[in-house]
């Protein structure tokens, strides 16, 4: 089955015209939205530029224009090494798909001044605040803290459960939320029909896997000892109290005024529920924190994983390694045995038998 894809306007408006109709469906189904996104905000920023210093970018274009461009961004703009490569490999990118010439845009002297940016960096800039990971106590601290808001339950039942579901699926953020609070496309978020219930676990479909796999991705939810953060506990329950369950169609992270749960709402709300706690620490998460969290807590603790299960449960792509979706359901259940390990370590028996602290 072909999954419409719905391309960005961007793509029609600046590359979409040097194709026939449906050679831009397949060009534009090439890279995922997020990667459009980014080769706009490359283009926007060429623009930008033009603007700012009364230039005029022709192509091929002249390497002092590319340095200058270059310049512009990482010392005017102020933007990280990794944003200014990431620029200019967008705007490769699309001059490659208008068959343009790349000429400076590849040149080495252009590889040399953003290698130089990276030095530079390092040593004269304060390092930027990094993204945060989601630990299990964070997660349960996340859990204190919505059931002592004055959320209606209806509010703190959705926000919890889409919480549970990320952190225990090592899901992104934008394979289960809507962009938007009062849109969403059937393509790119979590819908009832996507959702199996088993006897003591939860299959879950990705339609639009990062990974671009025309036959989705599966991630498994098992259930957790903890009963206080247990995804298969609270997708149940979800299911049982929301009046939009009954369509198969309908966004599994709704609210009964309709509204969605988007990736905005979503890290807004968790940066003010952790806002008390933490200070200004509380804007490094985000709805990507979840994303890392179990294989991160499972790396640190050799003994309860090896890479190849790290991978698989993440669902990383790797020429070396089996993808997780091709792991039968028991091998998964292994998995998830050993990341309840790493999760609440058991206790070791003290030399001579007996509870630890006991004789």
């Amino acid at each position: 089955m072909l999954l419409q894809f719905i391309a960005p306007k961007f793509f029609f408006r600046l590359i979409g015209n040097e194709f026939c109709e449906n050679s831009s469906k397949l060009v534009s189904a090439a890279y995922a939205k997020s990667s459009w996104n980014s080769f706009e905000s490359a283009w926007k920023a060429l623009s930008n530029f033009q603007i700012s210093k009364q230039v005029v970018v022709e192509f091929p274009t002249n390497q002092m224009v590319v340095n200058s461009f270059i310049n512009w961004l990482f010392f005017e703009r102020n933007l990280s090494s990794e944003t200014v490569q990431a620029y200019i490999s967008s705007i490769k990118t699309i001059l490659n798909l208008k068959n343009k010439e790349l000429g400076s845009w590849d040149s080495f002297v252009t590889k040399t001044i953003v290698k130089g940016s990276k030095s530079l960096q390092i040593t004269s800039r304060v390092p930027r605040h990094t993204r945060k990971v989601m630990t299990l106590q964070l997660l349960k601290i996340l859990g204190h803290e919505i059931s002592i808001s004055d959320w209606k339950a209806d509010s703190k039942r959705v926000f919890w459960t889409a919480a549970c579901v990320m952190f225990f699926g090592s899901l992104r953020g934008g394979e289960v939320l809507s962009k938007f609070e009062n849109s969403y496309n059937y393509w790119e978020c979590l819908t009832w029909d996507k959702v199996k219930f088993l006897s003591d676990s939860i299959l879950i479909m990705i339609s639009l896997p990062k990974s671009r796999n025309k036959e989705g991705d599966y991630v498994d939810l098992f259930e957790f000892s903890d009963k206080s953060c247990c995804p298969v506990r609270y997708l149940k329950s979800l299911k049982k109290h929301s009046r939009f369950s009954k369509n198969p169609s309908n966004p599994v992270f709704m609210f009964e005024n309709g509204k969605l749960l988007s990736m905005k709402v979503f890290t807004e709300n968790l940066r003010k529920l952790f806002i008390g706690r933490f200070g200004a620490l509380a804007n490094n998460y985000s709805c990507h924190s979840f994303r890392p969290a179990i294989p991160s807590c499972v790396a640190k603790l050799p003994d309860s994983g090896t890479k190849d299960e790290i991978k698989w449960w993440g669902r990383w792509d790797s020429d070396c390694y089996l993808k997780y979706t091709r792991l039968k359901l028991e091998q998964r259940r292994h998995i998830f045995e050993k990341v309840c390990s790493s999760l609440i370590p058991r206790p070791t028996r003290p030399p001579g038998g007996g509870r630890p602290g006991h004789p």
